[in-house]
């Protein structure tokens, strides 16, 4: 499992939550599941093409946060 998130302090979660956090985009096609829990202008930005790149070619993909429309993901709270 793989936390990205480019403006976490990766230091302080990983203290606080025990999380370690990226600050670089993993590379693609290595998820079986994606979730999208933070709506930084980064996630904002990027395609849904882009987004369903970084899954395997048979993937989930929950927006917690509302970044995507309804029917580029599998689920969103």
């Amino acid at each position: 499992m793989d936390t990205y998130d480019p403006w976490a302090d990766g230091e302080y979660v990983a203290k606080k939550y025990g999380i370690n956090i990226t600050n670089e985009l993993p590379a693609g096609d290595q998820y079986d599941a994606i979730v999208v829990a933070v709506a930084n202008r980064e996630f904002q930005e990027m395609l849904p093409a882009d987004i369903h790149a970084l899954g395997k070619r048979v993937q989930v993909i929950y927006d917690i946060k509302y970044v995507l429309l309804p029917e580029a993901v599998d689920g969103q709270l």
